[in-house]
């Protein structure tokens, strides 16, 4: 069994000028994120879609205003909202703590939005960019906690050959040292799947919905083993506040993989049925221009009552992922009459054998 160091906070003190362990882990992140964003912007899925060193930099700017601004309004939120509406102004005290990752994932998320719609760019590509860039970032957070000596474990069993007592919880009992089992979940292992995954080109949103996945499971895991909050404890069906939040966060990357799977059987099955170049002899792009738009629009009409909306993929012409689709659901592939009925349609666009 092991005692927590008791770090000092203060890594260097110049004067009257102290710089903090946990400042020291954030200036990692930031600079792990320039490095790891930067080569997977040099990949060829990116870099042929215009992504550079700069966009990376512009990127950080706005996380690092989306990981302040959310972090904090999230723990507002999440995790003590009565006593702020009591006490509005000490939201803006960010120096005396009170940060939630929930928060601040939501507010990259807006603010890769805004930058994405901003540059023109496509927002899942941007997503898909970052993600593996951003466990080292958590990894390092958790350093800084484990330095700190805070968001210390649950009692762990005297045996456990790592457990470990925190002096700064108020006890002296052995506890699970849970910042080092996010360090190597969410931070180690999350990194090296997703930069494994990632180097390939993906479909979009992914490598993205692949992190949410992967973070909110892992989370979810290391929350069994890590002290609730006092003022909140444990919630419906002994589940934290964190397990909570990893719920919905699971059912969002869980959606993103699945509809974009659903979605390229859906572009397989139709360009099958509507452009199959061997029997129509079809390959120039104005050719098979025509069909995809006569397609579309056919699509359109004939599903306008089940919130479904299919366009063209500029970027992609003469491909499997040629035709997109908005609101694609899983009844709608299980609806084999209704996918008949369009099929019948698509042959409409599909034109007689080239003699």
């Amino acid at each position: 069994m092991f005692v927590h160091p008791q770090f000092s906070p203060v890594a260097l003190q110049l004067g009257p000028v102290a710089i903090h362990w946990y400042g020291i882990t954030y200036l990692v992140a930031f600079g792990l994120f320039l490095w790891l964003a930067g080569r997977r912007a040099a990949l060829p899925q990116f870099a042929q879609a215009g992504w550079t060193r700069r966009d990376v930099e512009d990127l950080l700017f706005y996380g690092v205003l989306g990981v302040v601004i959310g972090g904090r309004l999230g723990y507002v939120l999440f995790y003590k909202p009565g006593h702020y509406a009591q006490h509005p102004l000490e939201i803006f005290a960010v120096w005396k703590g009170g940060m939630a990752f929930h928060g601040g994932l939501l507010g990259v998320i807006a603010a890769m939005a805004i930058y994405a719609r901003i540059k023109g760019r496509p927002f899942l590509q941007l997503m898909d960019l970052i993600a593996p860039a951003v466990p080292t970032g958590l990894a390092s957070g958790r350093v800084g906690n484990f330095i700190n000596g805070e968001l210390w474990g649950r009692e762990a069993d005297p045996g456990l050959p790592w457990a470990m007592v925190f002096p700064q919880s108020g006890t002296m009992i052995p506890r699970h040292p849970s910042p080092i089992y996010q360090f190597l979940m969410e931070g180690l292992l999350l990194f090296v799947i997703l930069w494994v995954y990632g180097r390939k080109a993906r479909g979009p949103g992914q490598v993205a919905g692949l992190f949410l996945i992967g973070y909110g499971v892992f989370r979810f895991i290391a929350e069994f083993f890590r002290e609730p909050d006092a003022f909140l404890g444990l919630l419906a069906l002994n589940m934290s506040m964190g397990q909570w939040l990893c719920v919905p966060m699971v059912a969002a990357g869980a959606r993103a993989v699945a509809a974009w799977r659903a979605a390229r059987v859906l572009n397989r099955t139709m360009r099958q049925i509507f452009l199959d170049t061997e029997t129509t002899g079809l390959n120039a792009e104005s050719g098979d221009r025509i069909i995809e738009i006569g397609c579309v629009e056919m699509l359109n009409r004939r599903l306008s009552g089940r919130n479904l909306h299919f366009y063209l993929n500029p970027e992609r012409p003469n491909h499997e992922d040629a035709v997109k689709v908005h609101g694609l659901t899983d009844e709608f592939l299980a609806d084999k009459p209704l996918f008949a009925a369009v099929a019948d349609e698509l042959m409409e666009y599909r034109p007689a054998p080239r003699s």
